[in-house]
């Protein structure tokens, strides 16, 4: 476990190695002041961007972790490509391709989705707002 203040120096440091970063964190960034702003479910929504630095930085793959509920007690997992090492994507079409996959999972199985957490804690600034 590494506090991610101190996130992105700790992968750097270990880019030489071969390893896999799992990345948990709440759902609505509110201290983040770097948020992403992209349309989800019809609205804007605030993102972490650090997923998508840190690939950026390590130049790594990344991958969804698609996550269904088969029946209680029981899951099915899968990884997805998102984006391949290497590949040169700004930080919000990484996000971008995320937060669609994320979407479409939803709509497929909604019964799986969690909507208690209010996602949509934050307004969007006036610029965000004004170009949706």
């Amino acid at each position: 476990m590494v506090p991610g203040k101190r996130l992105l120096r700790e992968v750097l440091r270990r880019r030489g190695s071969a390893h896999a970063i799992g990345m948990v964190a709440d759902q609505v960034p509110t201290s983040s002041p770097g948020r992403v702003w992209l349309r989800f479910f019809g609205r804007e929504t605030a993102f972490f961007p650090g997923p998508a630095e840190i690939a950026r930085a390590g130049h790594y793959s990344v991958y969804f972790l698609a996550l269904r509920r088969v029946r209680r007690g029981y899951y099915e997992t899968r990884f997805e490509p998102l984006a391949a090492a290497g590949e040169d994507l700004d930080v919000p079409t990484l996000i971008g391709r995320y937060a669609a996959r994320v979407e479409a999972l939803v709509r497929e199985h909604p019964e799986d989705w969690a909507w208690t957490h209010r996602r949509w804690k934050l307004e969007p600034p006036a610029k965000v707002a004004a170009a949706s």
